[in-house]
């Protein structure tokens, strides 16, 4: 895969092959038979740390090699993507749009996906920063990314707060953690390092080109912790937004069209299209309800 164009040919290829094997998700042997064939060992391993959690890895489907959680991002181990149809989008349109001396701002990165795409085609004087505050999750993080040129690494959690603040983690998900009190379930109240990304620009004299922020409902603290970031430049920013219970996204959207950004969907050939709203709220006409989310752009 020599250019962005073969590689988006191939990720059309296995988001197919995605779409097919989602058709025999369910409970019936029938279809756990279908699926062993297909996958063999691998769904066998999947099988068995749904008894035994494990670590493990396995390459994306651009090549590299990543860290992560099994049974909870076994995906990576079937597809090497993140199969939600809008990570499909933001996965093409970053790689359209990526250039080799950008400034790529992961925040939430997990266990490093999006870090590794960037750092795939970030070259010469670009930089990937990375922050996750997860203290497991991070560790993936630090495996994926070793020796990966430009490629720097926050055990932080950015917010509108410089200081130590509470982290709700949830013994189940490594994905779902946050600033938010969970409405259900279980979680560990923690207190984790913060700072804002103002200061943090400041610190290393550098702002972001691109911002991809995925941090599950706390998204308004990030953006409030960057205006003078957001208001001095043009950095492009991609942020997840829920398609209900959104209080906390409407919040970060609002904040982002008063400084007199635009928002954009992503089509399914990464490219995206600007959404015409008069108010925050309006954006709740452009999620079905059935995606649960989706991730948007957002440009001067």
């Amino acid at each position: 895969m020599k250019t962005k164009e073969d590689l988006i040919k191939y990720l059309d290829f296995v988001s197919k092959d995605l779409e097919n094997w989602q058709k025999n998700i369910g409970p019936s042997l029938i279809k756990k038979i279908k699926r062993l064939y297909r996958f063999r060992h691998k769904y066998l391993l999947y099988a068995f740390s749904k008894i035994y959690p494990m670590d493990f890895n396995s390459k994306t489907f651009f090549g590299k090699r990543i860290y992560y959680n099994l049974p909870e991002n076994f995906m990576y181990l079937f597809f090497g993507l993140m199969p939600h149809p809008s990570e499909v989008r933001l996965t093409k349109f970053i790689i359209k749009n990526i250039q080799p001396n950008s400034i790529f701002f992961d925040i939430g990165a997990n266990c490093g996906f999006y870090t590794l795409l960037a750092n795939f085609f970030i070259k010469n004087t670009g930089e990937i920063h990375a922050f996750e505050p997860t203290p497991c999750t991070f560790k993936l993080l630090e495996k994926t990314t070793k020796n990966l040129p430009r490629v720097f690494l926050n055990n932080i959690v950015l917010s509108d707060t410089i200081g130590n603040i509470d982290f709700y983690i949830r013994p189940d998900s490594q994905t779902m953690n946050s600033l938010i009190k969970p409405r259900v379930g279980m979680f560990k109240r923690v207190s984790v390092p913060s700072t804002t990304i103002d200061d943090y620009c400041r610190q290393i004299n550098k702002r972001p080109d691109f911002m991809k922020i995925d941090v599950e409902e706390s998204e308004n603290y990030v953006i409030k912790g960057a205006k003078d970031v957001l208001n001095f430049s043009d950095v492009i920013v991609s942020m997840e937004v829920f398609a209900e219970h959104n209080d906390h996204h409407l919040h970060a959207v609002k904040m982002l069209l008063d400084i007199g950004y635009k928002p954009y969907l992503i089509n399914s050939d990464g490219d995206i299209e600007l959404i015409s709203i008069s108010n925050a709220q309006e954006i709740n006409k452009f999620i079905p309800k059935d995606m649960i989310f989706d991730n948007l752009i957002f440009k001067k």
